[in-house]
């Protein structure tokens, strides 16, 4: 995990811009989804990440336990 300070998102986030979507709507940049629901439900960076982080570890686990024989290598051809 990086610090704050080395994050340059490619937007900046504008809470007017909000105004006309819903969080979850496809055109709200996830960024922008992710400090809604931060300021709404009072949840902090380091709240989200470690939920990422725990997220990703059960994804895992999951792919190497119960879905491993569901998985398989596919050739793709680009012509």
């Amino acid at each position: 995990m990086g610090s704050d300070a080395s994050f340059k998102p490619a937007l900046t986030f504008n809470p007017s811009y909000t105004n006309d979507f819903d969080v979850g709507h496809p055109l709200l940049h996830q960024g922008f989804s992710a400090e809604i629901l931060a300021k709404k439900y009072n949840i902090t960076r380091q709240e989200m990440e470690a939920h990422a982080v725990e997220s990703r570890k059960r994804c895992q686990h999951a792919i190497l336990n119960y879905f491993q024989d569901q998985i398989v290598p596919i050739t793709v051809r680009y012509y």
